[in-house]
């Protein structure tokens, strides 16, 4: 269902334009690129949480309806969003751990050497990374709904 997919871009891209934008902001008063830097990135990889959002739930939708109506197209092009979109978290996911290894690597190895620049910037990406992972899941968290104690 292409509303979903639609709903799922814009939501994102309005998420991390707000979110991503405010970062942005802050990094422009008080004149640090590292954070304008953050907040690019949290606008970015917010747009592209909502795009495999949106792909996942017209999947889902998709394969549903194909399967109750005996549909097979349909419920193929839902198995194949679906497939996409989980792709594309595990290409994510193994990016994001290659980027904190080598980062975290290059900061042992600085350390090592005594490099100081050499760990003040892994440091300063493995800071930006997290920030970026922080606010992006948080973005996420939002969308589920809070948190409450059951009793």
């Amino acid at each position: 269902m292409d509303f979903l997919k639609k709903a799922g871009s814009y939501a994102g891209r309005m998420t991390g334009l707000v979110i991503g934008g405010s970062v942005r902001v802050i990094g422009e008063v008080t004149g640090s690129s590292t954070i304008k830097e953050i907040g690019n990135s949290v606008e970015s990889v917010t747009a592209k949480t909502g795009e495999t959002l949106g792909t996942a739930a017209s999947g889902l939708w998709n394969t549903g309806a194909g399967l109750i109506s005996a549909d097979e197209a349909k419920r193929d092009a839902g198995l194949s969003d679906l497939g996409h979109a989980t792709n594309r978290v595990i290409r994510g996911t193994i990016q994001g751990a290659d980027y904190v290894y080598r980062n975290g690597k290059d900061a042992v190895i600085g350390a090592k050497e005594f490099d100081r620049e050499r760990v003040k910037g892994a440091a300063k990406n493995l800071v930006k990374a997290a920030a970026i992972g922080a606010l992006a899941v948080g973005v996420v968290d939002l969308i589920d709904g809070p948190e409450t104690p059951e009793a």
